[in-house]
């Protein structure tokens, strides 16, 4: 598990390297079960959004990325289209299972009295995946709560996370629980969104 924690880590440092310029917003997350690590990461900047995902569990791993172009954005709505790329590795066969696809995100932010709410929602042509996220951040405790649910041919599960932003940060300590694999996850992120 050392091993892909590092691996998951060093995909998510990575995610950080772009193109100098002023980013619109960074977010990066790392969680980390007994059982599996994922590292997610996102730049914007301008119109364009570049992704990542690592995921690994015993001695699979997986990889996509994608860059998204904005097609709309106002009142804190944003759809984005773009290509995306996946490849996995499993010990002993090296990489394979190479596939190219197109994903679709649609996001909403809105600020409300307590803090604001978030939602997202995409689809990637690679395996029918799908995911959607919902979270309420409440800024007087430095809180947020999030629910989320995604699939594919592949893979199901929801989960359910409570992050608490460190005071004078842009870090938050996350821990949540996957229900359909029934494990429990610990992790951090990085916003500046």
């Amino acid at each position: 598990m050392r091993m892909n924690g590092a691996i998951a880590t060093g995909a998510l440092l990575a995610t950080i390297v772009a193109p100098a310029a002023k980013a619109d917003g960074t977010f990066l997350q790392a969680d980390f079960s007994t059982e599996t690590a994922v590292a997610v990461g996102s730049v914007t900047r301008d119109r364009l959004t570049f992704g990542s995902v690592l995921s690994s569990a015993g001695d699979e791993a997986q990889l996509a990325v994608s860059t998204g172009y904005t097609l709309y954005s106002a009142d804190g709505t944003s759809l984005k289209i773009g290509p995306s790329a996946k490849i996995e590795h499993e010990a002993g066969d090296g990489f394979d299972n190479g596939e190219i696809g197109l994903k679709l995100v649609a996001d909403h932010y809105r600020a409300t009295g307590f803090g604001g709410l978030y939602g997202q929602v995409e689809y990637d042509t690679i395996d029918s995946a799908w995911f959607v996220l919902a979270q309420a951040n409440i800024s007087s405790a430095g809180l947020a709560i999030e629910v989320s649910r995604g699939g594919s041919d592949t893979y199901d599960d929801a989960a359910l996370a409570v992050s608490k932003r460190i005071p004078d940060t842009r870090l938050s300590l996350r821990a949540g629980y996957r229900f359909l694999s029934e494990d429990v996850f610990v992790g951090v992120s990085f916003n500046t969104f």
